[in-house]
């Protein structure tokens, strides 16, 4: 979840805009704009004027942000089916190693009469 208010005074900082100065360019009140900072949501007409006031889309960070919960979601999906793949793996290393133990006892031969010399 995106702190929209927290963004907006982040980005106001970096310009050096207090809020009375943030106010003054979107016709608010320095009360109204602490209290912007303060909310985790915004009407997007109010979200547009402090983008261009601040010469920043953040709406932009909402796309980020969908997008990498998106990636996110991918990654585990696939992490799974990774970690799926190499339990049937292993199982059917189990299964081979003991194939090849039991043709070794059943013709008597050993480990080491099996490898080939360098």
């Amino acid at each position: 979840m995106i702190h929209i208010g927290e963004k907006i005074k982040l980005r106001a900082k970096e310009l050096n805009l207090g809020p009375t100065e943030l106010g003054r360019r979107i016709n608010k009140t320095k009360s109204n704009v602490r209290d912007i900072f303060q909310r985790t949501s915004l009407d997007t007409e109010l979200l547009t004027e402090i983008s261009k006031a601040l010469d920043f889309d953040f709406f932009t960070l909402y796309y980020i942000h969908e997008h990498d919960e998106n990636y996110k979601t991918n990654a585990e999906r696939i992490i799974l089916e990774q970690q799926e793949k190499i339990r049937n793996l292993e199982a059917t290393i189990n299964e081979l190693t003991i194939t090849v133990r039991e043709t070794r006892m059943k013709y008597g031969v050993k480990e080491n009469d099996t490898k080939k010399e360098g």
